[in-house]
């Protein structure tokens, strides 16, 4: 899904990121690759304060590397360069593979 504040991002859910019991059980972010034109390519978090000036914007077409997110609520917001991915403006980001640490179990 394209996230609303920048052309050239794509919205993951933290949502499904749940335990059997169907809790959230997000903890830390590991590593996370997205597929841009058929193959993975590495995803680096970075901060929100960052990831401003990978936003695209009518002023603002940043060259992209690599795709970076940022974790807002409870999505992932990828930033990439949909020139160089997506020079037609077709097709959104494929597949997002998120490694992640869990919240513990509760001891009881």
């Amino acid at each position: 899904m394209v996230h609303p504040s920048a052309e050239n991002s794509a919205l993951y859910d933290l949502d499904k990121c749940k335990n059997e019991k169907g809790e959230s059980d997000f903890l830390y972010y590991v590593s996370g690759t997205i597929n841009l034109t058929g193959k993975m390519n590495p995803v680096t978090l970075v901060s929100h304060e960052v990831a401003q000036k990978f936003k695209q914007s009518s002023t603002n077409r940043p060259w992209i590397k690599n795709a970076v997110a940022y974790i807002e609520s409870n999505a992932i917001i990828v930033l990439y360069d949909n020139y160089l991915y997506n020079p037609t403006g077709v097709k959104a980001p494929g597949e997002f593979v998120l490694t992640y640490i869990r919240e513990p179990e509760k001891f009881t």
